[in-house]
């Protein structure tokens, strides 16, 4: 990902700064885990999932966390989704100079993972377990 800090140390662009929050320097472990816009959609995502902890910090407990393939497929899907919109809502700021609130991004990442879910549930037959995993976050509104 060509973050700002990478395209100036390259010689190309005038600053490094975040395009989102505007006062940071833009590298990877600053737009994912240390922007506060990234810090609060990664809160209400993950109150959603219930998770309350740092990105980068999920990302060290989902590989110590045991599981059913369907609650890591959840998880790992859920926090792809997080850095994909960040990713996305960088971009449109770049591109576009349009930055949408972190709660918006929030509801658009839960309310695509509750498609995903319902489609992916859809499908096939799950546990008891996971149903109330599923139940639970199919409830909840964004």
């Amino acid at each position: 990902m060509n973050t700002r800090d990478k395209l100036l140390n390259l010689g190309i662009g005038e600053e490094d700064t975040c395009y989102i929050c505007g006062a940071d320097t833009e590298s990877i472990p600053n737009l994912f885990f240390a922007c506060r816009y990234s810090e609060v959609v990664m809160a209400v995502v993950g109150a959603w999932i219930g998770i309350v902890l740092p990105l980068q910090d999920v990302l060290e407990w989902k590989l110590a966390r045991s599981g059913s393939q369907l609650q890591k497929g959840v998880l790992n899907a859920t926090i792809n989704a997080c850095l994909y919109h960040t990713w996305r809502q960088r971009n449109l700021c770049k591109h576009e100079s349009i930055l949408y609130r972190p709660q918006k991004i929030a509801r658009d990442i839960i309310q695509e993972m509750q498609v995903r879910l319902r489609d992916a549930t859809n499908k096939k037959k799950v546990e008891r377990n996971d149903a109330i995993l599923i139940d639970r976050l199919l409830g909840s509104k964004p």
